[in-house]
């Protein structure tokens, strides 16, 4: 028997099966409405990974809305006694844990008037082989669907690839000031020399519910190391009189994004399972990455 839905819903929905620092953590199972939502619900809650909050409402709230988007298609349910099956065949079964991402990147709530959110980005780390190996992966993004592919990064007006290290939510101006002079202070903690991708995978980032992005998730260590490091930033921000208001450890794990599609028509999972062939687990980076560039943004300027 699977140990949760969330490996039910990577394993047959994407074809692949991510590492196991993924597995009951952010990724959120997509659940159906109407009718269906009493029989998921009573279901989700049998799995002990999964938590009661994930259980989604009935109400014709925006979840139950956006499930009957145009391109939605409902499978046969084939139930075994041990499964929850998916019931849609295009979305993508990730929700990002601070969906809908009200206040901003990364940010689940809106901001309070006269906030603002801001966060670290590292521009530009990629070797020219990643930047290649992007491309063709943009390529293939598009072609799957060319109407429903929304952006591809690094193409138009979108930045390039990047890392986000980390998003301070809803801060007043001076606040978040103090939180730049600090993160900008001392680079030195970056050492990307060592750090890998791993495999590729999508989430629902909001606000709205077809807001999904194609994203490489950075591997086990590499994201071990990098929540240290944020870890060791927002311990500096505190010492300096600042509270964290949530922190990186409970949103998104670290990754760099590819583009962003219409997730009520785009068909996700085929995409998930195509991307993962053309280009497996462990081999997006042929090279270390590179210093790049350091940025703090503000929201004017997220590189989501």
């Amino acid at each position: 028997m699977r140990d949760s839905l969330v490996d039910l819903v990577h394993i047959e929905d994407t074809g692949y099966s991510p590492p196991e620092l993924h597995r009951g953590t952010w990724k959120r199972p997509l659940v159906g409405a109407g009718s269906l939502l009493l029989s998921a619900t009573a279901a989700l809650l049998a799995f002990q990974s999964v938590e009661p909050s994930v259980a989604l409402q009935s109400d014709g709230g925006p979840l139950s809305a956006g499930l009957r988007s145009n391109g939605l298609q409902q499978l046969a349910i084939r139930v075994r006694p041990d499964e929850v099956p998916p019931i849609t065949d295009l979305a993508c079964p990730n929700y990002s844990p601070t969906f809908p991402s009200a206040g901003g990147p990364d940010c689940t709530f809106p901001c309070p008037e006269g906030s603002r959110t801001g966060g670290v980005g590292i521009m530009d780390p990629f070797p020219a082989s990643y930047t290649e190996t992007v491309r063709k992966a943009g390529n293939l993004i598009k072609s799957i669907d060319p109407k429903g592919t929304i952006y591809l990064d690094g193409r138009g007006d979108r930045v390039s690839s990047h890392i986000s290290f980390s998003y301070y939510c809803c801060y007043p101006p001076k606040q978040l000031q103090r939180i730049k002079d600090i993160a900008m202070a001392d680079q030195s903690w970056w050492k990307p020399k060592n750090l890998n991708l791993s495999y590729a995978t999508c989430a629902i980032d909001g606000p709205a519910l077809d807001h999904v992005s194609f994203i490489v998730m950075l591997d086990e260590e590499s994201n071990r190391q990098m929540m240290q490091w944020v870890t060791d930033m927002e311990n500096r921000i505190r010492a300096a009189g600042v509270p964290i208001h949530l922190s990186r450890r409970d949103q998104e794990p670290y990754h760099t994004t590819l583009g962003v599609v219409n997730g009520s028509s785009y068909p996700v999972r085929r995409a998930i399972r195509e991307l993962n062939s053309q280009f497996p687990p462990g081999s997006w980076l042929q090279q270390p990455l590179l210093k790049g560039n350091v940025t703090f943004w503000d929201i004017a300027s997220a590189p989501v």
